[in-house]
């Protein structure tokens, strides 16, 4: 194809370390240079280390220049002329960028050059964003050509909190086919994945566990890290339970637990879109999730691909996690019916609706 008639996409990355953001745009961005009619190029804001690969046919333009921990003032003005520099050049039809953190600083920067910027938000639509974000977004976010919502409720939420921005559509994450063969004899494991920290509710999830009656054969993994993986491991030895609930880290290759591990505990308080939770159904694990601000009841269909709950709600999550594990029917039933989730996020799907939002959205020459 002819080069002048490429879509020329800039992309804008937080970075390309272990976060599920990267994850996200990696995944989107990765589809996008694989077809013929795009022309990919990322930034990142920060400079760390990479985990997150993208094709050898993307651009990736980094900060030379380290995060300035100490002057978050003076790194962002450092940020806005590496961006600007950088969209003068490149000259974009259209920008997409990810981040209530990074939206901002690419809206700034590209003020007054003609790019369309396409932006999404990524944490749960009703967290509060701390300063300066929020100031920020308030009087920039109506300058952007378009925004993605990862839910229907997020779009609803946007829509009153930013009514001048109306063009915006629902697009949830990508789920990547499944590499492992799932296996035929999955052992009994209850599965957690995420961060450590408080909004995940993995202290409750510990709770439900250790409630569960005539379950000695079943083991709780958790995959992840985070700042409260410490206190964490504390609990689990106060309360003896360090044979039967297993901390595993930070793991580079997630679907191997995915494959082997027969339910998915997900007892967040907020989240923004659950990947970990489309990626473990598509694995054809049997989820319990608590229904929280957003996500999970757009995913999961209550008692036939999974089991919601509300939020906070110990002894239900301790009822529906002895529900799946005592009725084997009834959990097999529900891992058919979970795996077919891959139909609604696969990634040429959610790749394709990228495209055609991006494409609508270009500037005109």
């Amino acid at each position: 194809m002819d080069s002048s008639k490429k879509l020329k996409i800039g992309v804008v990355f937080t970075s390309l370390q272990m976060v599920g953001i990267a994850k996200s745009l990696s995944v989107i961005t990765n589809y996008l240079s694989e077809r013929n009619d795009t022309e990919i190029t990322a930034f990142t804001i920060y400079k760390f280390p990479h985990f997150f690969k993208l094709n050898n046919n993307i651009t990736l333009i980094e900060p030379e220049f380290e995060h300035a921990k100490t002057n978050k003032l003076y790194y962002y003005i450092k940020i806005f002329w590496f961006l600007r520099r950088n969209f003068k050049r490149k000259d974009f039809d259209v920008i997409l960028t990810f981040h209530e953190y990074c939206n901002f600083q690419v809206l700034l920067a590209s003020l007054g050059l003609n790019m369309p910027v396409i932006i999404s938000d990524r944490a749960s639509p009703i967290r509060k964003i701390s300063f300066p974000s929020n100031y920020f977004r308030k009087y920039l976010y109506p300058f952007a050509s378009g925004m993605i919502a990862q839910t229907k409720v997020a779009k609803e939420i946007f829509g009153k909190e930013f009514k001048k921005l109306k063009n915006i559509e629902v697009i949830g994450n990508a789920i990547e086919s499944p590499i492992h063969t799932i296996t035929s004899e999955r052992e009994n494991i209850i599965l957690w994945v995420g961060r450590y920290e408080g909004l995940k509710g993995l202290n409750l999830l510990i709770e439900a566990f250790v409630a569960c009656e005539n379950m000695d054969d079943w083991k709780l993994v958790l995959v992840g890290d985070g700042d409260g993986y410490n206190q964490i491991s504390t609990l689990i030895g106060q309360l003896d339970y360090k044979h039967r609930i297993i901390q595993v880290g930070k793991q580079k290759d997630v679907n191997q637990w995915y494959s082997k591990s027969e339910i998915f505990a997900f007892p967040s308080f907020s989240e923004g879109f659950p990947n970990a939770l489309c990626e473990a159904m598509s694995m054809g694990l049997a989820a319990v999730s608590f229904d929280c601000v957003a996500g999970p009841s757009e995913i999961i269909e209550d008692q036939v691909n999974g089991l919601l709950m509300p939020v906070g709600d110990v002894k239900r999550l301790t009822e529906s996690i002895m529900i799946l594990a005592h009725n084997k029917s009834k959990r097999e039933q529900i891992q058919v019916n979970a795996k077919k989730i891959i139909h609604q996020f696969n990634r040429e799907k959610i790749g394709n609706q990228y495209f055609d939002f991006l494409e609508k959205s270009r500037r005109i020459k």
